[in-house]
C-alpha cells in the first residue's frame, strides 16, 4: 500500500532520532511478515533518495526489525523498482538504517 501519511521516528546507532516518511507498507504471504519501506529524503549526488527496509509486527510500527534474508531484500528491491515506475523519483536500494 502506497502511503503518504505515516511517519516514523527511529533512533540510529549514534542515539540521534531521525524522522522517516513511510513510502509503503505491505504484508507478504510468502514470508508471513509485514514490511515497511521508508526514507528520510536524503539523497546522493545524482539526486536519488536513500530508502530503507524493515519488517514489523502487524499494526505496530514502533518496533521495526532488520531484514533478515536475501530473499526478503530481493522482494523489497522489486517493490522499490515498482515504486520507481509509479513515482517520478529514483531510489538507492538499502539496508536497515541502524546497520
Amino acid at each position: 500500500m502506497l502511503n503518504s501519511k505515516i511517519n516514523v521516528k527511529i533512533t540510529n546507532k549514534n542515539g540521534n532520532e531521525i524522522d522517516y516518511h513511510v513510502l509503503c507498507t505491505f504484508d507478504s504471504k510468502q514470508t508471513k511478515k509485514s514490511y515497511m519501506i521508508f526514507t528520510d529524503f536524503s539523497s546522493n549526488s545524482s539526486h536519488a533518495f536513500y530508502v530503507y527496509y524493515a519488517y514489523y509486527e502487524k499494526n505496530n510500527y514502533s518496533l521495526l526489525k532488520p531484514i533478515q534474508t536475501q530473499e526478503e531484500i530481493t522482494l523489497l528491491n522489486n517493490i522499490v523498482s515498482s515504486l520507481e515506475q509509479e513515482l517520478p523519483i529514483r531510489f538507492i536500494k538499502p539496508t536497515f538504517p541502524n546497520s
